[in-house]
Formats: C-alpha cells, sequence, structure tokens
C-alpha cells in the first residue's frame, strides 16, 4: 500500500468528526463524502457561478440499490459487504468483517434520506438557494464553516442544495456516526479510488 501509505496515515489518525471532515473536504484525498459541492453556472443567474451542494457518498450506484426486496438485490448487497470485507482486511484492519457491517449500516443510513432518481430531475424542487448561514441552520450536523475553509472557499456567502432534505439528513447520520465508522468508510474509498496503483489483488 505503499503508494496511499501518507493519506492512509492520515485516515488512521483521525479522532474527531472535524478530523473526518477535514479528510472529506481535501480535494487530494480523492474520497467519498455524504454531500458533494460543485461550481457550476447558477441556473437562474446564468451570468455567475456558484456553489452547488449534491446528496453523495454511496458505493452502491442509488438510493434503490440499499432497499429494493428480492433474491437478486439482498445478493447484490451481500457481495458490496464482501467487497468492503476484503478491502479492510487488505488495509490490515482487525474484526473486518464486522466493521464491514458498519460501513454498509452507514451508507444506508445515508441513502434514506436520499432522492429518487425522478425526484432528482425536477427543476424546481433542486434549485434552494440559500446563504452559508441558513445551510449551518438547517443542517447543523456538520461543520460546514470548516469545510468550505478546506475547499478554499470561505469568502463565499451564497449557495444552492439540490436536494435539501437529503443534505439536512446527511449531516445528521454524519454527526450521529462514530469517527472510527467513518475511518473504516474513508479506508475503503481510499483503496477504491486508488486501485489502479495498488496490488493487483486489490484492483481485481
Amino acid at each position: 500500500l505503499t503508494p496511499i501509505a501518507e493519506d492512509l496515515a492520515r485516515v488512521r489518525a483521525a479522532d474527531t468528526h472535524e478530523d473526518i471532515a477535514d479528510l472529506m473536504s481535501d480535494p487530494s484525498m480523492g474520497v467519498r463524502r455524504p454531500v458533494a459541492p460543485s461550481i457550476y453556472i447558477d441556473a437562474k443567474e446564468n451570468d455567475t457561478h456558484t456553489i452547488y451542494l449534491s446528496q453523495s457518498g454511496l458505493g452502491l450506484p442509488n438510493r434503490n440499490s440499499y432497499f429494493v426486496d428480492g433474491e437478486r438485490a439482498e445478493a447484490f448487497r451481500a457481495g458490496y459487504v464482501a467487497f468492503l470485507t476484503t478491502m479492510l482486511s487488505e488495509a490490515g484492519v482487525d474484526n473486518a468483517a464486522e466493521r464491514a457491517e458498519a460501513v454498509m449500516a452507514f451508507e444506508t443510513a445515508l441513502a434514506e434520506g436520499h432522492w429518487e432518481p425522478v425526484k432528482r430531475r425536477n427543476r424546481a424542487l433542486t434549485y434552494n438557494k440559500m446563504t452559508m448561514d441558513e445551510l449551518a441552520e438547517l443542517a447543523p450536523g456538520m461543520p460546514w464553516a470548516r469545510i468550505f475553509d478546506n475547499l478554499g472557499l470561505s469568502g463565499e456567502t451564497d449557495l444552492v442544495l439540490r436536494e435539501m432534505s437529503a443534505i439536512d439528513a446527511a449531516a445528521d447520520v454524519f454527526a450521529e456516526t462514530s469517527p472510527e465508522v467513518m475511518k473504516d468508510y474513508l479506508t475503503v474509498s481510499l483503496l477504491s479510488s486508488n486501485s489502479a496503483y495498488l496490488p493487483k489483488r486489490i484492483d481485481d
């Protein structure tokens, strides 16, 4: 794991929710995060750009992957937990299977708040402009000022939330989940996103 040794050490050293937020908002880490920021042309003010926040953070394709019934869906989810277990084992984590289940529970909690694809295509519902202060009041579970400072966006005052209730729910899940579980979540993401530079068994 030499190519990612320094980043993996940063993940292992994280102790607090603030530490986890720092890792998730560091673009150089390339890891998943419950809420994804992006810069794009403002949909209602076309002469300017703005910050958009979108639901994110799932390892499976979308919300339905975590909740749909049926043997095939259950086998799909079981395969994903096996993948999580393998990645944590490769990272040298103890009790990998148990901890993989905790990561799956974290992602499932995120997925519960996610909007389904049809709702996400509604342009009126996905344009919710507000100030940074209003975001902090709506979703206090995440340290937004710290996150935007890490991203070099601390001077901005406004932003647009795409899936407002999903972002509020993601902040709650973040606050309620232990840093240890989110460290494992980040470990899997780190190995997966860098798999091309790691041993073939991990890439496979």
